[in-house]
């Protein structure tokens, strides 16, 4: 079985999350070279954000509330998937936008 692991920023962006994931490598024995830690899962350019997360390339700003994570929060609660609005709630809005992105339409065979 062939599993990706993913970083998803729910604070700071994706600079800050590698940045952070290579410190962590370092802590525990490792090289801290950004080709050793996880992908992060960044924001996709194709949706639209709004003004405020325009500016911050698509990240939701850390414990500030936003209409799309009461949307997700509410969405993942009516599967039996309770979240919590400062991690849970930014990692799947970012989590579905990818996983509907690949999944719809005519993108069902894409492997990336």
């Amino acid at each position: 079985m062939d599993i990706r692991v993913v970083v998803i920023p729910c604070v700071g962006d994706d600079e800050y999350a590698t940045r952070q994931m290579m410190s962590l490598d370092r802590s525990v024995g490792g090289n801290g070279r950004a080709e050793d830690v996880p992908v992060v899962l960044k924001p996709r350019s194709d949706v639209e954000y709004g003004t405020a997360r325009r500016r911050s390339k698509g990240y939701f700003t850390f414990g500030e509330p936003a209409k799309a994570l009461l949307e997700t929060y509410d969405e993942m609660n009516e599967c039996g998937l309770f979240l919590d609005l400062l991690y849970g709630a930014p990692a799947w809005s970012l989590l579905l936008q990818h996983w509907r992105t690949r999944y719809d339409g005519n993108n069902n065979n894409n492997n990336n």
